[in-house]
This record gives C-alpha cells, sequence and structure tokens, in this order.
C-alpha cells in the first residue's frame, strides 16, 4: 500500500505501475555473457493485453537455422519499463546432437527510445549459463502517411537495419537506419537486421502516401462575350477537401468564377493537411470573334436604341462601319479610324438623324486588333419596330 496520509490517500489514491505497449514482432540475438562471439538469433511475437501479454520465442543456433526452438511465452508481464516472462515447453524444437535448449525466467527493460528490449536469463538448468539478450522492433519512427510533396525521411531503429525492394531480399535498396526514398505512391518495403553475420528474416514496413492529385484540367477557356470563366476543380485526398485560388482564403466548395483571363494558382488541401499546387490559366482566343445583336429597335423609346460592339480584347479600332438594305443600298457609313472599347455604340438611329424602317439589314463591319490583325464581319440585321 502507498506510503501516504490516508486523506491523501482517499484523495489521490495510489500511483499504479503503467504498462508500456510492447506489443509486436522483435528481432535480436542472445549470447553468453562470458562469450559474445556465438550469438543465437532471436525473435519475439507478443499479444500484449494491459500489463500482461502472451506470445511465442524464437530461437536458432548460431549458424545453424536447422537447429531452432519455438516456446510459447508464459506468465508475461511489463510496469514501468521492467518486465519478464518465462519460457517452459516448446511447441516445437530440433536440436543439435547431444544439446538441448534451455528453460527458465526472461527479465527484460523497456527502452522506448531506441525501439529496444535489454534481457537477461536465469536458467533452470544447471549447464545452461546466465546470458543476455538484445531485441530490437523494426518499425518507422516517423509520421505515416506522409503528404505527396514531402521528404520521406524513414528512421527505423534497430541493428545492421537493411531494405529490400522484395520479400526475398533479391533488391537490397539501401543499407542503414535512415533512409530517404522519393516515394509517389503507397510502398511496401521488406527490412532486416544483421547481428554478428546472421541476417534476420524479413520484416514488412507500408509507408503509406496520401494519394492526392488535381484531375481538373489546367486550361479553363474564358467566353468570349465577358472574358470570365468557370472552374470546376476535381481533386483526391483524404476528405473533406478544401480549395482556394492565389493567396484567397480556402473554400469547401470545389467551384470559382475566374473574373479575367491569365495564370491562377489553385491549392487542394486535405484532412491531413496535405496540400498539392497546380498552375490553372484561364486563356481565351477570341481575337477573332465580336459580337454584335442580331436585332436591335431604334425607335426612340430607350430600350435596345443603338447597335453595341462586343469583343474580350482591351481595344480596336474601328476602321469602317457600313449598313446596306436588302437591295445592297448603302444606308449608313463610319469610316473615321479611332480606337474603341467593348460595349461601345457603333450606330444608332438617332445619332444619325436617319430612321430606319423596320426590315432585315445587311452590315459589314472592318477593325485593326492590337497585334495588327485586320477582320472584317459581315452579318444580318434585323431592325424592329
Amino acid at each position: 500500500m502507498c506510503r501516504a496520509a490516508l486523506v491523501i490517500w482517499l484523495l489521490l489514491g495510489c500511483a499504479w505501475a503503467k504498462a508500456q505497449d510492447i506489443s509486436g514482432y522483435w528481432q535480436g540475438i542472445e549470447h553468453d555473457t562470458n562469450n559474445l562471439a556465438r550469438p543465437f538469433p532471436t525473435s519475439l511475437t507478443i499479444v500484449q493485453t494491459g500489463s500482461t501479454f502472451t506470445g511465442y520465442f524464437y530461437q536458432s543456433a548460431f549458424n545453424m537455422e536447422q537447429f531452432n526452438v519455438l516456446f510459447p511465452i508464459e506468465n508475461g508481464q511489463i510496469a514501468n519499463y521492467e518486465g519478464s516472462f518465462q519460457i517452459k515447453t516448446p511447441i516445437r524444437q530440433t536440436s543439435a546432437p547431444g544439446g538441448h535448449w534451455c528453460t527458465g525466467t526472461v527479465s527484460f527493460t523497456f527502452l522506448p527510445e531506441r525501439n529496444k528490449l535489454v534481457a537477461k536469463t536465469s536458467f533452470v538448468e544447471k549447464d545452461c549459463q546466465p546470458s543476455a539478450i538484445e531485441l530490437y522492433q523494426p518499425k518507422l519512427k516517423a509520421k505515416n502517411p506522409f503528404c505527396p510533396t514531402d521528404v520521406k525521411d524513414l528512421l527505423v531503429l534497430g541493428f545492421d537495419i537493411r531494405w529490400y525492394a522484395d520479400a526475398q531480399r533479391q533488391t537490397l535498396l539501401y543499407r542503414g537506419l535512415a533512409y530517404q526514398p522519393t516515394l509517389d505512391t503507397t510502398t511496401t518495403f521488406y527490412i532486416t537486421q544483421t547481428f554478428d553475420g546472421n541476417e534476420s528474416p524479413v520484416v514488412p514496413l507500408v509507408v503509406h502516401v496520401d494519394p492526392m492529385a488535381i484531375t481538373s484540367p489546367a486550361r479553363v477557356d474564358a467566353l468570349c462575350t465577358t472574358g470570365q470563366g468557370a472552374l470546376s476543380v476535381k481533386a483526391t485526398g483524404k476528405p473533406p477537401l478544401r480549395y482556394r485560388l492565389d493567396e484567397n482564403a480556402y473554400q469547401s466548395s470545389p467551384n470559382f468564377e475566374l473574373a479575367h483571363p491569365g495564370s491562377y494558382s489553385l491549392t487542394v488541401e486535405d484532412s491531413l493537411g496535405c496540400r498539392i499546387t497546380q498552375v490553372v490559366d484561364l486563356r481565351t482566343d477570341c481575337e477573332d470573334q465580336l459580337y454584335l445583336p442580331a436585332a436591335f429597335s431604334p425607335n426612340g423609346d430607350g430600350v435596345n436604341d443603338e447597335l453595341v460592339v462586343w469583343f474580350t480584347m482591351d481595344w480596336l479600332v474601328l476602321e469602317r462601319f457600313s449598313l446596306f438594305d436588302r437591295w445592297g443600298t448603302l444606308q449608313y457609313v463610319l469610316n473615321q479610324s479611332r480606337e474603341i472599347r467593348s460595349g461601345q455604340v457603333l450606330w444608332s438611329a438617332q445619332a444619325s438623324g436617319k430612321t430606319l424602317p423596320p426590315g432585315v439589314y445587311a452590315y459589314q463591319l472592318e477593325v485593326t486588333t492590337a497585334s495588327g490583325k485586320r477582320l472584317v464581319v459581315a452579318r444580318e440585321l434585323t431592325v424592329l419596330k
């Protein structure tokens, strides 16, 4: 019982021993405390519940993998980084002629900063000398998953780590604790540890990469009548996604109105905080496109009285505007070369002092663009009452 005043004990209670999580697969070696030259490859598989655990203890003879033993773990327990378990009756074993496997108690200390177990044995058999065991858990010490644009700083604590591309250890990718591969997608590596020339079995290590992508087009065509465009973003990533253009605030909607031609920086962010950016161009191929209404009513009522020209360029040079009746008789001509803007009036009956009777007329508009290109537009125009 805790040595504290009764009142304090009632208020706070005793400080219970804390169990650390050591579940998983551990690899290492056992060697006699007085003979380091003959290590025995050893591994632990631990299934933990609270402060107790079960699992398996495996060991093979030095440079003789055909001689090995598999013990069930009994009476496993851990608290405050200290623990122990017993190995008594093998599930299976193959022993060298004249030899046998030792049984007894394994006491260990858990070093979480290195993912390491340091253990000592106390054997029952008199001919079995006390030994030391050193075990590492091949485990990725980094954030996982990674964002697509992250530098993949992969760190695995252990002993002489080797990274393979396949479980058969045919393709060695890297040797060392810290590896920085270039990864665009989730990838499985197969890693081993090597103790005094004895390479352990492979452990699969999955490095997750957040599958972010922008699949919407990188170019949007502007409307020639307004010079504006609409962008609907399609992207992948862990939802919910957020979107923004340039340095504006993020929004939940994937739809944007692009106000003017040019380049926009589109950024998509997912719920993991990963971001991906793409340049979107709003372009217009409207230099050859001029818009005039197909009909107007120059009757002086203030509604649709004027013939207006629309385009998306900054300006044009008006060279000539001619209006003909259906027999080809010239009714009006404007041939004073001058700069005009989109939305500017070309002609009105009141301005010319001439009233046109209702009917179908033909016009010819001649302009020069800022690039020096000469355009001629010839169309019909209906004059209404």
